[in-house]
């Protein structure tokens, strides 16, 4: 059910121009620690997979808002999933 969901919306974005982060975030108990105690997994658990993921996924947002992840004379690439 979640991968046709995802599937769904990225084809959807892709349809309209949308950049979609590569990037996955996994459900990992890492996370759901260091939530449920108030802390970011990069603090509580800062060699985690979990961390990895985060870190990831805010390096392709801050390369996004500097414009280096899309172009402005063409759409972006498709996202093949």
């Amino acid at each position: 059910m979640t991968e046709t969901l995802v599937r769904e919306a990225v084809i959807e974005a892709n349809r309209y121009g949308v950049p979609v982060c590569e990037r996955m975030v996994a459900q990992r108990t890492d996370l759901q620690r260091s939530l449920h105690a108030g802390e970011g997994v990069t603090e509580a658990a800062p060699d985690s997979k979990a961390a990895a993921e985060i870190r990831a996924l805010l390096t392709w947002l801050a390369d996004q808002s500097a414009g280096e992840g899309a172009s402005s004379a063409a759409a972006p690439a498709p996202l093949r999933l």
